[in-house]
């Protein structure tokens, strides 16, 4: 009986690994099977361009060159929601596009692209597993310009450069300047009749080819009037997104951005104009902005950031409020000007927390009673930048945060070159001088510290539970 219970129990073991072998086989061949299919939607690392022209196009035209341009945005859109995995997608664009519903491109965590709230409405599907989408518009040409001198400013870098070409004054602010080679783009600050402050550490006499003053080639507006909902033009980066040559607008007065960017992959805009921009935190991943004006609108618009990682490089960013709500990895602002901002970085939210590094900047003009910059909490601080003009102080430092200012100057501020208050500390190295009508550096509140030497008004020499260390 034994023996005979041995070979059952063999004959038992046999067939059950016999059955596990069939679903295995089972298993690898759909695997193969899967392997095959998705070969058919796989594609080498190419790039394939569509176009779109808002005046002379047609959708009933193949859009695979200016002359066979598709007429409307939406249409571009589903081409570029479309196609093999790893191919690279660009969408070359001119004119206005004028969007009835608020606009997401890049997908979204449900599956697909909406436009507004009309579940009827069709739209792309999403971009997940994509490689890198584009949308580019040529830019145009206003003005030729022949440099004869340039210099760069003593302490933040950025450059003026002198011109033989008779232009208005003013009239030029915001507008891109570019040359031929890497890193040869910046925006205008200010100009007169010969020379013009551009956001650039790059000597532009130096640039190659030729030098000139553009524009966006195409532009893009959200909110219709019949939608109060739609507002803004929303990126749901699903896969790379890269946006260049484009002006962002909406039209009404209320937004507080045309774009809203939620970032699960690497956003980028170069040489674009925002009318705000909003960036919410998601996957690590960051927004890049280069060469762009960012910039206000009829009603107000914001510079807001939550939770999100972002690098601003040779930028002007003028008129926004600040609107700052903890950050992602890094957020840094690079050989730019911010002008006539709401205090930027502090933005006015008294619970926010933040980190930044701020590197070649010209802050300047901030209104409303406003400071230049504004540290709440965590550790920050600001390399080769002027502070000037402002109308509160020029720095604030407070609860607990901690600010390093490395060869920081400035001047004309309206309150103090520096307030350090509750518990913030502020070191200084190199040659940092920031000066306000009301004194240089105020001291106040328990554990408020500051670098040895500076002038300062120290509330604590008549209230003796403050505590200074030096």
């Amino acid at each position: 009986m034994a023996r005979v219970s041995i070979l059952d129990s063999i004959r038992t073991n046999i067939k059950a690994w016999v059955d596990r072998s069939e679903d295995l086989a089972v298993a690898v061949y759909a695997v193969l099977t899967s392997f095959e299919s998705i070969g058919k939607y796989l594609a080498p690392n190419t790039k394939t361009v569509r176009y779109v022209r808002a005046t002379g196009g047609s959708d009933s035209l193949n859009g695979t060159s200016a002359g066979a341009a598709w007429a409307t945005l939406e249409r571009g859109l589903e081409w570029l929601s479309s196609g093999p995995m790893n191919e690279s997608r660009i969408l070359d664009i001119a004119g206005t596009f004028t969007v009835d519903h608020q606009l997401s491109i890049g997908g979204n965590v449900i599956g697909g692209t909406n436009y507004g709230f009309d579940l009827e409405e069709s739209g792309p599907n999403n971009f997940a597993a994509l490689s890198t989408r584009q949308i580019q518009a040529e830019l145009v040409e206003t003005q030729q310009l022949t440099i004869t001198n340039a210099s760069a400013g003593t302490t933040h870098g950025l450059y003026t450069i002198t011109v033989s070409e008779t232009l208005t004054s003013s009239a030029h602010v915001g507008q891109l300047i570019s040359g031929e080679g890497l890193f040869e783009t910046a925006v205008v600050q200010a100009n007169d009749a010969h020379t013009l402050l551009v956001t650039t550490t790059v000597d532009p006499s130096t640039w190659t080819g030729q030098v000139a003053l553009y524009t966006p080639g195409a532009t893009i507006i959200t909110g219709a009037a019949e939608d109060f909902f739609a507002i803004s033009t929303d990126i749901i980066a699903h896969c790379d997104w890269s946006f260049t040559g484009i002006a962002f607008k909406s039209s009404k007065e209320f937004a507080t951005s045309a774009i809203r960017v939620q970032g699960l992959c690497q956003v980028s805009f170069n040489l674009c104009y925002l009318e705000g921009i909003q960036m919410v935190g998601g996957g690590g991943q960051y927004v890049n902005i280069d060469s762009c004006y960012i910039h206000t609108a009829t009603g107000g618009r914001v510079f807001g950031v939550d939770g999100a990682a972002y690098v601003v490089r040779t930028s002007l960013l003028k008129g926004l409020a600040f609107r700052m709500h903890a950050v992602g990895e890094f957020s840094d602002i690079l050989y730019s000007v911010i002008e006539a901002c709401t205090t930027p970085w502090g933005g006015g939210v008294t619970l926010s927390g933040f980190l930044f590094s701020g590197e070649s900047l010209l802050i300047t003009g901030s209104v409303s009673g406003a400071d230049g910059v504004r540290v709440a909490f965590g550790k920050s601080r600001i390399l080769n930048s002027v502070i000037q003009n402002c109308a509160g102080d020029a720095i604030e430092v407070s609860d607990g945060a901690q600010l390093l200012l490395t060869n920081v100057q400035g001047s004309g501020n309206g309150g103090y070159g520096c307030r350090i208050i509750n518990g913030g500390q502020v070191q200084a190295t190199g040659t940092t001088d920031v000066s306000g009508t009301a004194g240089q550096v105020y001291l106040g509140g328990t554990g408020a510290t500051t670098w040895a030497g500076a002038p300062k008004t120290d509330v604590g020499a008549t209230n003796p539970e403050f505590v200074r260390l030096y």
